[in-house]
């Protein structure tokens, strides 16, 4: 058997995690999701939801499970810095912007009877939150759904 050394392979001291810079090597777990570092300090890039709307949460018939009935989903991407106020504004026109809405969003792998409702920034920033772990977490692009409703009935 011959015996090797390293320098007989020049190359492998590239292959070797010691020998290499790792660009990541202060980035955090918590840090959002982006293959541009420099997106990634400045939290500017663009997160994607399902949005439903027009429809309403009823139970199935054949095993009471709650399911979205009716209604529209759309994709919205939007940046991960928006406001919630510029959210609401984006929400409202989607579905003819006439009238005012609230939002709610459905966590992974949860029921429809535990959507959280979003009411100001912070909790816009939990749900980004939210997206970005969805995001680390899977391989195909993540995609939280969101569910807005009018706060007034339609005017008939």
């Amino acid at each position: 058997m011959e015996n090797f050394s390293y320098s007989s392979y020049p190359e492998s001291g590239e292959s070797s995690p010691i020998s290499r810079e790792i660009d990541s090597e202060n980035q955090s777990w918590d840090d959002p999701p982006s293959t541009n570092a420099t997106a990634n300090n400045n939290g500017n890039y663009r997160v994607k939801f399902l949005c439903s709307y027009g429809g309403k949460i009823q139970p199935r018939s054949h095993d009471n499970q709650l399911a979205y009935v009716g209604g529209d989903t759309k994709i919205l991407a939007v940046d991960r810095n928006i406001k919630f106020s510029t959210m609401i504004a984006k929400l409202s026109s989607l579905c003819g912007g006439d009238s005012e809405v609230c939002f709610k969003y459905q966590l992974p792998g949860e029921d429809l009877d535990a959507l959280i409702t979003v009411t100001n920034d912070e909790d816009l920033d939990h749900m980004m939150l939210e997206y970005d772990r969805l995001h680390r977490g899977s391989a195909k692009p993540a995609r939280l759904r969101l569910f807005f409703f009018p706060l007034s009935p339609p005017l008939v």
